[in-house]
């Protein structure tokens, strides 16, 4: 009985001191705060408060008048044990489009997780970043907390959130491997410039310095993630943004200690293997590779040319070329006007004459006119006039 008026006193006050105060208390302002300008007691370390005649506790008065102004909602989610999922529907926080943080959904969703976790003496924060998890996914909320964090008003709740994600994936064991793929960092095209791979970078700091002696590098998962050639992909793909340029810094240097020949890392990236050789992004990786090769060991250096020529021969070489300077790319038509004057430039080095190319390209004098490749032979026989004073033509078309 005692209790049961005690709770109704809380509630008296609770409207009395609203009515009283409305206009002098900020609109955030807590109950317990404006309690605590009341006079107070100590009894065995304990702060209470004189209502009406009665000494209540501080804390017990603070809960019975939160819950006094709980939401029906809330009250009901408390009566029926439900757990946050549940909860994040009944506040309808799915509903809510933009600035997720600042509505009045999301800000009761997260009342009742805290408070349902404080009950069951779980850390609140990490309750609330959990939940948060599951609503969104790890991802779409590390997209969330990025954007968040940008608005004055929200950034405190985002750093929050984000500490305490870091520190359940710590306390959970998690591995830098793990987190990668639960951010689904795997399937991104390029990680560099996206929300979870800042998420996932801090992540591997805290890691390594809970776990020194598993101490992990950027470069070592990423390249157990996506495999060699994925990874290469990747890089060739990527921008120059400082992030990106390092890590292909790191992957040619780790071909360069293997000091594996440009020609057989080009079968070993598969490239001999590929109809898109000239607009591959695995190539760009590779020709960062081959100069590296080519200056630190010139003798044994080659180039593109050469190169593609091993693997693919003259003929399909230049067809390749052919068909990269009909591209609506302006940066792939200017690499295949370079390449088409190196190849030009290789059989001029190795002595062939016009009359031979016409062999090595599948043309004769009745297909010349209809071959693609007729404008190739005519820019070699036209080139080679201009340097060879043999005159060795197979005939002037």
């Amino acid at each position: 009985m005692r209790v049961h008026c005690l709770v109704l006193l809380a509630v008296a006050v609770v409207f009395a001191t609203d009515a009283v105060t409305a206009r002098s208390l900020p609109e955030e302002q807590s109950v317990s705060r404006f309690l605590r300008t009341h006079k107070t007691t100590k009894t065995n370390n304990e702060e209470r408060v004189n209502l009406l005649g009665f000494e209540v506790k501080i804390g017990l008065l603070d809960d019975m008048i939160e819950k006094a102004k709980l939401s029906p909602t809330f009250n009901e989610l408390l009566k029926t044990n439900g757990n946050a999922e549940k909860a994040f529907k009944a506040f309808k926080v799915d509903d809510v489009v933009d600035d997720v943080f600042q509505s009045t959904q999301w800000k009761e969703w997260a009342e009742y997780v805290k408070y349902v976790a404080a009950k069951k003496g779980e850390n609140v924060d990490e309750e609330l970043a959990r939940a948060m998890s599951v609503a969104y996914k790890p991802d779409g909320l590390s997209k969330m907390l990025a954007t968040a964090v940008k608005n004055p008003k929200s950034k405190e709740i985002a750093l929050m959130l984000e500490n305490a994600q870091q520190s359940r994936w710590i306390k959970g064991k998690f591995t830098p491997e793990a987190i990668f793929k639960t951010l689904n960092l795997h399937k991104a095209d390029n990680i560099f410039d996206t929300p979870q791979f800042a998420t996932w970078t801090n992540f591997l700091k805290a890691y390594n310095k809970e776990n020194p002696e598993k101490a992990m590098t950027e470069f070592n998962v990423l390249s157990s993630a996506y495999g060699e050639l994925n990874f290469a992909k990747m890089l060739g793909s990527a921008d120059d943004s400082p992030p990106a340029q390092a890590m292909k810094k790191e992957l040619v240097q780790s071909w360069i200690d293997g000091a594996t020949h440009p020609i057989n890392m080009f079968s070993r990236l598969k490239l001999n293997e590929a109809d898109d050789l000239l607009t591959n992004p695995v190539l760009n990786m590779w020709v960062r590779y081959m100069k590296e090769f080519n200056e630190l060991y010139p003798k044994q250096g080659t180039t593109m040319i050469k190169t593609f020529t091993q693997s693919y021969g003259d003929e399909k070489v230049a067809l390749m070329i052919l068909e990269a300077s009909k591209s609506s790319d302006d940066k792939v038509v200017e690499f295949a006007k370079n390449l088409q004057s190196a190849q030009i430039n290789q059989w001029m080095v190795d002595k062939k004459t016009p009359k031979e190319m016409l062999t090595v390209l599948g043309i004769n004098s009745q297909t010349l006119s209809e071959n693609p490749l007729g404008s190739v032979w005519r820019a070699y026989n036209k080139e080679y006039t201009k340097k060879m004073a043999d005159g060795d033509f197979a005939f002037q078309p």
